[in-house]
C-alpha cells in the first residue's frame, strides 16, 4: 500500500481455527494458498493397522505480497524457536568438491 497508515483493530469475535497439520502450499503467479488440515484416528481395529485420515479446516488465501511478508515472519519465528532452544536448525549435508549431488 503506497502510503498509507494502517492500523490494526482486534476482532476478539473471531475464532481460531485448530490444525495439526498442513497440506497444500501453491503459489500461481498471484496468490499463496494454502490448505492446513486436523488429523482424525479411524476407530481401531485389533485386525488391522492403526489409519488416519487428514480433513482440511482452513484454506487460506493471500496475494503474493502478503504470503511473502507471511513467509519473512515465520522465518522470524524459527529463528527466535532455535534460539531459544525449542528446536534445532537443520543443516542440509554439504556437497563435496566435484560432487554432482545426483545419486549413483
Amino acid at each position: 500500500m503506497p502510503d498509507v497508515k494502517v492500523t490494526y483493530v482486534d476482532q476478539p469475535q473471531v475464532g481460531e481455527t485448530f490444525a495439526d497439520s498442513f497440506h497444500t502450499l501453491n503459489f500461481d503467479g498471484q496468490t499463496l494458498r494454502m490448505v492446513f488440515c486436523v488429523t482424525r484416528q479411524d476407530d481401531p481395529d485389533p485386525a488391522r493397522p492403526l489409519t488416519a485420515k487428514q480433513y482440511p479446516v482452513l484454506r487460506l488465501v493471500m496475494p503474493a505480497a502478503s504470503g511473502l511478508q507471511f513467509i519473512e515472519s515465520l522465518k522470524q519465528l524459527v529463528e527466535q524457536m532455535v534460539k531459544q532452544g525449542v528446536i534445532q536448525p537443520v543443516i542440509a549435508p554439504a556437497l563435496t568438491p566435484g560432487a554432482s549431488g545426483k545419486p549413483n
